[in-house]
């Protein structure tokens, strides 16, 4: 049966017939790991999980010392919303740069692989704020609905507000996965001047063929984001007994069988494909973009699929790199996991 929303999103793309540029400058060229590392399943599972995460939060220590929590005042619409983050002003108050981080799906402002970038971007200067999506994090109790991947208006707002209590000449986007898909979305939606560079590393596109190929390709991954999310429901229903999430921890099998549900239940959306659709990255909205966007993707990519970018001319604020590895959001370099994401962040932002 044709996949609805890949059939609608695939027809974004025919608007774009020349090749997308797509930079392999030498610091991309110089991003070889050892052959122990280059498997793209291993460079995915040691982003989050391993000796990986003992060592960035060892590296982010003074980073996590001095961050702060701070709930972030995000409503709109007379709708009181919350979202939960941290800040760390800069050791160096001559730069008046601010960078935001946004996670994964199911992450958090203490997933290794943030904590690896934004140590990397305080050490270069940088204040940071690391912001957790909406039932993200220890943010469960903060709002009763739940959270999902069209509540954009919230997340920009929650920029505006960051940008306001936390003055800076600068502020940069920095997101993950599914937060890079929102960054890219909000470099759309956001007001010119807000932002003044967004970098994305392995973010989301098409979720229709995202969750497709999660639940053709390796089980790992999609029992992964299926006990994650199972997880967090459990957490919410903890918190707010009777919560119609419920029905959701009732429901078995694929992603796709409990976003049914979701989706019907818990979003303005009629069906799972128009839910899809809502956080498609159309390019032809990208000449909306308020700011220069950085990419990187790599070949290897078992869970977001980087072969749509040979097919698409973008504009030219958009920059993309693209190397041979690094999984989805791994591009660990050696056996003292340092990371080449980090080393481009620092590139494009410093």
């Amino acid at each position: 049966m044709i996949n609805i929303a890949l059939t609608k999103s695939m027809f974004y793309y025919s608007f774009f017939g020349k090749p997308a540029t797509i930079t392999r400058d030498n610091m991309a060229d110089n991003f070889l790991p050892p052959a122990w590392l280059r498997h793209a399943h291993t460079q995915t599972l040691l982003a989050s999980i391993g000796p990986r995460r003992i060592l960035a939060r060892h590296r982010a220590k003074e980073l996590l010392d001095k961050s702060k929590l701070a709930k972030i005042e995000s409503g709109s619409n007379n709708e009181t919303v919350q979202l939960l983050g941290a800040y760390c002003p800069s050791k160096d108050t001559a730069n008046q740069q601010l960078t935001i981080f946004i996670h994964g799906w199911e992450g958090s402002i203490e997933s290794s692989y943030l904590l690896s970038a934004a140590a990397s971007m305080y050490e270069a200067g940088h204040s940071i704020f690391r912001l957790n999506l909406r039932d993200h994090g220890e943010s469960h109790h903060l709002n009763e609905a739940l959270f999902h991947s069209a509540r954009l208006d919230e997340v920009a707002n929650a920029i505006r507000q960051i940008k306001s209590c936390y003055p800076h000449r600068k502020v940069n986007l920095v997101g993950f996965s599914l937060g890079g898909n929102f960054c890219i979305r909000l470099a759309c939606h956001l007001e010119q001047g807000i932002i003044e560079r967004a970098a994305v590393i392995s973010p989301l596109i098409d979720p229709a063929r995202t969750i497709d190929d999660l639940e053709r390709g390796w089980r790992l991954y999609h029992f992964y984001f299926i006990r994650k999310w199972r997880r967090s429901l459990k957490k919410k229903l903890a918190i707010f007994p009777g919560h119609s999430c419920q029905a959701l921890l009732l429901q078995r099998g694929s992603l796709s069988t409990m976003n049914t549900l979701f989706v019907a239940e818990h979003t303005p959306f009629e069906t799972r494909e128009d839910y899809y659709l809502s956080y498609t990255i159309a390019f032809d909205q990208l000449k909306n973009l308020s700011c220069p966007v950085d990419v990187l993707v790599a070949d290897d990519d078992p869970i977001v699929k980087t072969q749509w970018l040979d097919r698409l001319e973008l504009p030219t604020h958009v920059k993309i790199k693209k190397v041979a590895y690094g999984g989805h959001c791994g591009f660990i370099k050696d056996h003292r996991f340092n990371c080449f994401a980090d080393e481009w962040l620092a590139d494009k932002l410093v």
